[in-house]
């Protein structure tokens, strides 16, 4: 729930903090968004906007990247597809030590992924660096 991230994510902070994922059921701007996405975004905007999230959830079962804070462009949602049909992902938090920049890499590893893969992906990668 939002205050056990809240407390965590204050927790971790202090702790050099840099990027988080968070996995949760729904995603992350749906009809019950005022219990956990709304408190969620605002906090990131106002506490922690340096910080790179990725909030994983599967309510959706299609697989897609997007940004659904327009207001905080460290924030990503990743929704995955129906555990039965889709194999699991390789999620990796990626480090650039020149721009000390930190960024998501999601590789599907050759898994069926339905209505997200674009045509022609031949890595079958996507990269918030893009």
């Amino acid at each position: 729930n939002f205050e056990w991230v809240k407390f965590n994510m204050a927790k971790y902070h202090s702790q050099q903090m840099r990027a988080v994922v968070v996995f949760g059921h729904a995603t992350i701007v749906n009809a019950r968004r005022q219990y956990f996405g709304l408190p969620f975004m605002k906090l990131l905007r106002m506490e922690y906007p340096e910080v790179v999230v990725l909030y994983v959830h599967g309510d959706g079962h299609t697989f897609d990247v997007n940004r659904p804070d327009v207001h905080n462009p460290n924030l990503y949602q990743l929704e995955v597809d129906g555990g039965e049909e889709a194999d699991p992902l390789l999620i990796s938090i990626v480090h650039n030590t020149v721009k000390d920049e930190f960024s998501f890499n999601i590789d599907v590893r050759s898994g069926y992924y339905y209505r997200g893969c674009q045509t022609g992906n031949v890595d079958k990668t996507w990269s918030s660096d893009y």
